[in-house]
C-alpha cells in the first residue's frame, strides 16, 4: 500500500513536471522560429538574383496552416532562368501518434547545396528535402501589410513591404459567437520587413516648447533663481555692489576693483 500510493504521487509529479517543461520550450521555441523565417527572409531578399515569393495560408483539420515559398533565380550560359536557391516553409497536419495540430517543415533545394557530389545523380523531388522543425502547432499564419491592408496570399517578384508571421502552440477554444479559435495572448507574432527600399511617408510636425513650458506646473522645490541678488547683507546670495567699503584685514592684500 506504502509503494503504491508512492508510486502515484510520483506519477503525478511527474506529469505535472512534463506539463512545466513542454509550457517552457514552447514559449521558448516560438521566437526561434519566427527568427529563422526572418533570416532566410532578409538573406534571400537582399541578394543580387531575381528572387520571387509566394505564400498562401488554409484551414484544414480545424487549423490555420500556410505555405511559404522564396526563391532567387539566375541565368546560365544559354541565358535560361535557373533556381539558384530555393526555401519553402509549410505546415501540413501530422499523422504521427505521438504529434497532434500541425507539423512545420523546412526545405532547401536549388543550384547552391553543400553536397553537389551526392545530388549530381538525384531527381529534382529527391533534392526538396522537408525537414520537420517542430510539431504540435496549432496555428501557422502569414499574412502580408502593404498600404494599410492585410492580404492573406501573395505572389510574384514584387515584394511586399512587410509580413506578419503568427504561431501558436495553445489548443483552440469556443469563443462567445460559438466558433474555435485560438486567444490572442496566447499567439507569438513577429513583423518582418521585406522591401526594404520602400518609400516611407513622414510629416515634420512643428512643436512650440515655449507653449509647453507655460502649461507645466509651478514646481516649489524650483531653485533657479538660487543665484539671485538679496538684499539682506547677511545672506548668501547678497552681493556687495562695492568692494572699497570691504574692511582692511591685516595680511589680506586689497581686491582691484571690478568694473562693469
Amino acid at each position: 500500500m506504502v509503494l503504491s500510493a508512492a508510486l502515484g504521487v510520483y506519477l503525478t509529479v511527474r506529469r505535472a513536471e512534463a506539463g512545466i517543461n513542454a509550457g517552457i520550450e514552447k514559449n521558448a521555441l516560438a521566437p526561434e522560429v519566427l527568427q529563422r523565417i526572418a533570416e532566410d527572409i532578409d538573406r534571400m531578399v537582399v541578394s543580387d538574383t531575381d528572387v520571387e515569393m509566394a505564400f498562401e495560408n488554409k484551414f484544414e483539420g480545424g487549423y490555420n496552416k500556410a505555405r511559404l515559398i522564396i526563391q532567387n533565380r539566375l541565368f546560365d550560359k544559354e541565358n535560361k532562368p535557373v533556381v539558384f536557391e530555393k526555401i519553402e516553409w509549410v505546415a501540413a497536419l501530422s499523422d504521427r501518434p505521438d504529434v497532434n495540430g500541425l507539423i512545420l517543415y523546412r526545405s532547401r533545394s536549388g543550384f547552391s547545396l553543400e553536397d553537389k557530389i551526392l545530388d549530381v545523380e538525384k531527381q529534382q523531388y529527391e533534392l526538396d528535402r522537408y525537414v520537420p522543425i517542430c510539431g504540435g502547432l496549432t496555428q501557422f499564419k502569414i499574412e502580408a501589410l502593404e498600404n494599410e491592408q492585410v492580404k492573406n496570399a501573395w505572389s510574384g517578384t514584387k515584394m511586399p513591404p512587410a509580413v506578419r508571421i503568427s504561431i501558436s502552440f495553445a489548443e483552440p477554444v469556443e469563443m462567445t459567437d460559438g466558433s474555435f479559435g485560438i486567444l490572442p495572448e496566447q499567439v507569438f507574432q513577429r513583423t518582418i520587413a521585406v522591401d526594404r527600399s520602400r518609400e516611407i511617408s513622414f510629416i515634420f510636425v512643428r512643436t512650440d516648447f515655449a507653449d509647453l513650458a507655460a502649461d507645466m506646473p509651478e514646481d516649489s522645490n524650483d531653485v533657479s533663481d538660487a543665484n539671485a541678488p538679496s538684499g539682506e547683507p547677511n545672506s548668501a546670495n547678497s552681493v556687495n555692489e562695492n568692494p572699497q567699503n570691504q574692511p582692511d584685514i591685516p595680511g589680506l592684500p586689497q581686491l582691484p576693483q571690478l568694473k562693469r
